[in-house]
């Protein structure tokens, strides 16, 4: 089970931003699946509501890969990228 929630605004009438809170559970097979069926239906309705903002969106996710993978830098993304290629050859 996922739960994710996620709340666009601006604090203190100061800085815009996103709180999101992310709580996971069960076994990784079952997060996976629920992972990839979230990214999918998001990314459908985005395209359905405003194709600009989904392209705008596919633009960030291609320039900063650490979203989907989870690191923070394209450097760390690429040192991954070549030890799973090394590991799948193997």
């Amino acid at each position: 089970m996922i739960d994710i929630k996620a709340k666009a605004g601006v604090k203190d009438g100061k800085k815009k931003g996103v709180a999101v809170s992310c709580q996971c559970q069960g076994e990784a097979l079952i997060i996976m699946e629920e992972s990839i069926a979230i990214i999918r239906t998001i990314m459908e309705n985005l395209k359905k509501a405003n194709e600009t903002m989904y392209l705008m969106v596919l633009e960030e996710i291609y320039e900063n890969p650490g979203i989907l993978t989870g690191e923070d830098s394209k450097e760390k993304v690429k040192v991954i990228s070549e030890d799973l290629k090394k590991t799948s050859l193997n």
